[in-house]
């Protein structure tokens, strides 16, 4: 049996790519809207596989992976994006810092419920840690629902809005789960993997991309699940922003946590909404 200190003397990389000629059969199709993209997957971690181990894995004959992208990026791309697909039983709590140079340092603290559709929460906090103000939406079919909540007034107004644009088509309204941004950024950057850390007793992933000049963006997943852990960004300017992730089981108590306390505020009338642009959004 190979201990953790021979372990250590396998090329990082080569060890990633190894794991796929057991994690690759597990790849399932568990929704059609994502089948396209799982074709894809199964066709990047495969030519991956071809690259630097010479094995051959059976492919999608229309997948399209990147023939510049490196081998471990593909596999790590085809990894988080089966991760982060399922994740219907799970909460996301994230928390977020916004620092600039001469700025005070922003704070926010979100909830996404992972499994059923655009269901979100997001508190900005104070330097000490108290909420500022929250928002929270709430998306089902073509109806979307906004509740805001101010703390500095003691207030809260709400705001229906029918999403339907005709033609199949749906408004933008929620903010995009933080999930969705990683894994389209591990899959749209230049990836380089930088090694495994331990964090708490878990093994992580560290990679990093450089794919924009002027800005680094630093990303950690769970090396068992390939879930993200966190992500830090920062460019020339100075500016520096923090995400961390949590993962939560799906069950009543955590679901509260999408909630606003409004016990003791006053219900207003929401501010006037800025006329819809060509997408149907706000702005």
């Amino acid at each position: 049996m190979t201990s953790e200190s021979d372990r250590s003397f396998i090329p990082f990389q080569q060890r990633l790519l190894k794991e796929l000629l057991v994690v690759q059969p597990k790849i399932k199709i568990r929704r059609a809207g994502s089948f396209t993209r799982r074709k894809q997957a199964v066709a990047a971690i495969a030519a991956a596989a071809v690259a630097v181990l010479g094995v051959m894995l059976p492919a999608q004959q229309d997948g399209r992976p990147n023939p510049a992208a490196k081998p471990e990026s593909l596999f790590l791309s085809a990894q988080v994006s089966e991760a982060v697909e399922n994740t219907e039983e799970k909460i996301l709590h994230t928390f977020e810092t916004s620092s600039s140079p001469g700025q005070p340092e922003m704070r926010f603290e979100g909830w996404w419920d992972q499994g059923r559709g655009h269901r979100t929460r997001t508190v900005q906090l104070d330097e000490f840690g108290n909420p500022v103000s929250e928002s929270i939406f709430r998306v089902k079919g073509d109806q979307g629902v906004l509740v805001h909540v101010d703390h500095a007034t003691g207030t809260w107004w709400t705001r229906n809005r029918n999403l339907n644009l005709g033609d199949g088509k749906v408004a933008a309204f929620a903010p995009e789960p933080a999930s969705i941004r990683f894994r389209d950024e591990i899959a749209e950057g230049e990836i380089d993997v930088i090694g495994q850390e331990n964090l708490d007793g878990r093994e992580l992933i560290h990679v990093r991309d450089n794919s924009k000049p002027g800005m680094q963006r630093d990303m950690w997943v769970f090396l068992d699940t390939y879930l993200p852990v966190r992500r830090i960004t920062t460019d020339q300017f100075g500016n520096r922003f923090e995400m961390t992730f949590e993962w939560l089981p799906r069950n009543e108590s955590n679901l509260r946590l999408l909630e606003a306390d409004l016990s003791g505020m006053k219900q207003i009338d929401p501010p006037q909404e800025a006329a819809p642009s060509s997408d149907g959004g706000l702005g």
